[in-house]
């Protein structure tokens, strides 16, 4: 196993010092399973996957390409499209910026482009469940 001990900032450092980000590791295995699951599986708790962040843009993006029903594509495309322009924002000041972001706006950039998603209109909210 890996030496495993606590970065400053209190995340994992693996081996050499390299920061392990626990919340896209999250994201990441709740859309796997949720995928793996389909309709078998407990509900996805979209409201949490949206409070990881940046963390969970490259997670939410894969979902939504796999999303059929119409009601949770839309959720999950709000919910992509609110963190992919927070995260933009944040890039473009140099004090925020990271190269971890870097590559997650430009892998979900090549997914779904710059353009703003047309979404449908929510006047009672969107619900947190997948």
């Amino acid at each position: 196993m890996a030496d495993q001990r606590q970065c400053a900032g209190g995340c994992d450092c693996v081996g050499g010092g390299e920061r392990v980000d626990l919340g896209a590791v999250a994201a990441a295995w709740n859309v796997r399973t949720a995928l793996a699951r389909g309709k078998a599986g407990p509900p996805l708790d979209l409201c949490y996957m949206g409070r990881l962040g940046p963390s969970s843009l490259v997670s939410l993006a894969t979902l939504e390409q796999h999303a059929r029903e119409p009601r949770l594509h839309d959720r999950l495309t709000y919910l992509r499209w609110e963190r992919q322009t927070e995260t933009a924002d944040a890039q473009a000041d140099w004090r925020l910026w990271t190269p971890r972001n870097a590559r997650r706006l430009a892998t979900v950039r090549g997914m779904f482009g710059t353009k703003a998603p047309r979404l449908r209109s929510a006047p009672d909210g969107r619900r947190c469940t997948g």
